[in-house]
């Protein structure tokens, strides 16, 4: 899978000057940096290519017909430099756009802001009651463990979240959640009698083909007769955690954009509430979702979570 490769993102999230109002829409922008990806350098820049679907090659195509080329390995298109801030000028122009947004300036007027115009014109779409531009995915998601961890915590164990086997969080981005903010996981869905959970076996082989998406019954795993949480953290194994969030995405990327029923959604929610859990939806790709599951609105898709991470570049 290509997003094992590092990337930057723009986001909107949350921000935290409303942590535990339970309101929070997150997107990415748009993708920079294509130096990092090796697949996305333009056909005509080499004399040949080696697809990476298959082992033969591809023939490069020439300056005059490279308009005519679609690489649907390219999940954005890319402009050079000085066309890129020429239609940025031509944007900012069209729209009366006359000075910077001040990043973190949030008693700024919305009226004077363009980014906080676009903040709450999304949120209002997603049905929430605020969000905030972040600069990657990665971080508008740690944000949102951060402020339920201090909200919804009961002071005792390691913080910690529980999620889908095939998680962003656990997968591609270096145990950063552990690394950086000592969190533990609780890996939902996984078979923990056979052996405690690894990325890498999911990573290196296509286990995660035969895996289904999150369902309620994987989720009402985590509280057992006594309350207490019958599942042992990843990656310490503490069996002490203080789970604050349930991370749910939709669709489950991994897995081939597999949805969790919408009833058992809805369960999950109340699931949520009945445990002082916050209940947060990583919409990478809730455009998708919305649409699989046949909503009128993203605001219906949207409702039954605490906050939403969303990317427009998707």
């Amino acid at each position: 899978s290509h997003h094992s490769h590092p990337r930057e993102e723009m986001t909107l999230a949350t921000t935290p000057t409303f942590a535990g109002a339970g309101v929070f829409v997150c997107f990415a922008l748009a993708n920079r940096h294509a130096d990092c990806f090796p697949r996305q350098i333009p056909y005509h820049s080499r004399r040949a290519r080696k697809s990476r679907v298959t082992d033969r090659m591809v023939p490069a195509a020439t300056p005059t017909d490279e308009e005519d080329v679609i690489d649907l390995q390219l999940h954005t298109r890319r402009e050079a430099p000085c066309a890129a801030l020429l239609s940025l000028s031509a944007f900012c122009k069209e729209r009366g756009i006359e000075s910077f947004d001040v990043y973190g300036d949030f008693n700024c007027p919305t009226s004077e802001s363009y980014l906080s115009q676009f903040e709450q014109d999304v949120a209002a779409h997603f049905g929430k009651e605020d969000a905030v531009f972040c600069i990657s995915g990665g971080m508008a998601q740690s944000i949102v463990l951060l402020i339920n961890d201090a909200t919804r915590s009961k002071n005792t164990g390691s913080p910690a979240f529980a999620c889908h086997p095939t998680s962003h969080l656990l997968l591609h981005e270096n145990s950063g959640y552990n690394e950086l903010m000592k969190f533990e996981s609780i890996v939902l869905g996984w078979d923990h009698h056979e052996s405690s959970y690894d990325p890498n076996i999911i990573l290196e082989t296509s286990a995660c083909f035969r895996m289904g998406p999150l369902r309620l019954d994987d989720v009402e795993a985590l509280v057992g007769k006594e309350g207490e949480s019958r599942i042992l953290s990843h990656p310490s194994r503490k069996p002490d955690v203080n789970v604050s969030t349930l991370i749910l995405e939709l669709p489950h990327r991994e897995i081939g954009g597999k949805l969790t029923p919408w009833d058992e959604v809805l369960e999950m929610s109340n699931f949520c509430s009945k445990h002082n859990l916050a209940f947060h939806c990583d919409g990478a790709r809730i455009f998708e979702a919305s649409a699989g599951y046949g909503h009128a609105s993203l605001a219906e898709t949207a409702k039954p979570f605490d906050s939403v991470y969303i990317s427009f570049y998707k």
